[in-house]
């Protein structure tokens, strides 16, 4: 004797073993629900920084709520603090990160990339005030792995907007800033006459570049809570 039941997606067969014989029932049963995929671990930054704080700030600097923006970047940096670990590593890259960051030395400019990952959370799309992204540099004259004020090389910014929606793309996006500064001694040429004598002898110096969203970085030791450091070495090569 044969039965069907339905009782959801699934048919599976199942055998009874009875007096008069085998029964086979086939019977329908709910399927099991998919799974999520396991989520990696939040970084220690993530859980400090949360998308709830970039909320709180983009409701701030809509508002024009400069004091509110900045009480929410320094509350959030005091937590980054504590962790002498997190304060190495700067705050939250979720929506943007500095990846890689070099020197072209004919022209005295350090280039950095940073990757945009969100489609939006950047103040506003096109045509709104949207924000900036700020890489401040600063260079260890003194090769003593300390940075100071006094090797502050300045900052290159670019301006960023919300994706368009809906949305004709998805991140990531890469963007580059760059900076042109005056190594201390001038230039690494003489000028004698019509020609130029390159005096440089190469030296190597280590670079620290900082990334920071919205807060522009006020020194070397600066903690983004949107953003991260780098450290790169670069070499003086001759001009000419």
């Amino acid at each position: 004797m044969k039965m069907s039941i339905r009782l959801g997606m699934s048919v599976v067969a199942v055998v009874i073993l009875s007096a008069a014989g085998i029964m086979e029932l086939n019977a329908q049963v709910p399927a099991q629900p998919p799974q999520p995929e396991q989520q990696p671990a939040l970084l220690p930054q993530q859980a400090t920084v949360q998308p709830a704080h970039r909320s709180r700030m983009l409701e701030a600097l809509g508002k024009g709520d400069l004091a509110a923006a900045e009480k929410i970047v320094s509350d959030l940096q005091a937590q980054l603090q504590t962790s002498a670990a997190l304060a190495t590593q700067g705050g939250s890259i979720v929506f943007e990160e500095l990846k890689a960051c070099g020197f072209y030395p004919q022209e005295t400019r350090f280039a950095c990339v940073i990757e945009i990952k969100q489609p939006i959370g950047y103040a506003g799309p096109v045509g709104a005030i949207g924000s900036m992204e700020h890489v401040y540099f600063c260079i260890d004259w003194d090769n003593n792995g300390v940075f100071t004020q006094l090797e502050s090389a300045g900052q290159g910014s670019v301006q960023m907007h919300d994706e368009a929606q809906p949305a004709s793309a998805k991140p990531p996006w890469v963007y580059t800033v760059y900076r042109d500064f005056n190594p201390f001694g001038g230039s690494r040429t003489s000028n004698n006459g019509a020609t130029a004598t390159t005096v440089s002898n190469a030296p190597t110096f280590r670079v620290k570049a900082t990334l920071s969203w919205a807060a522009a970085p006020t020194g070397c030791d600066y903690i983004p809570v949107w953003g991260n450091s780098l450290m790169f070495q670069i070499r003086m090569d001759p001009i000419r």
